[in-house]
């Protein structure tokens, strides 16, 4: 079973931090527009967690992009197969 490489990972927080910091502060600001506790969203932001698709779509809809390009971060080094 293939795991994710330290280079994805940080690929992922990258790209999300990017999303988040174009539209709140802070991550406990992005945590208080979501309702969620700050390690929920720290542990998303910072690849030690993948969001649940329920999670997915509130950063989407919170973050006001298509709920694809979220799921794009999370899933683009995932195989089909769960490899």
């Amino acid at each position: 079973m293939a795991t994710e490489s330290e280079d994805d990972r940080l690929a992922k927080v990258f790209e999300l931090s990017a999303l988040i910091h174009g539209k709140f502060k802070t991550d406990s600001d992005f945590a208080k527009q979501l309702n969620w506790p700050r390690q929920r969203v720290y542990k998303i932001v910072n690849g030690l967690k993948d969001p649940s698709l329920d999670e997915g779509i509130a950063i989407a809809k919170c973050l006001e992009v298509p709920l694809e390009q979220i799921a794009e971060i999370f899933l683009r080094y995932k195989s089909p197969n769960g490899d």
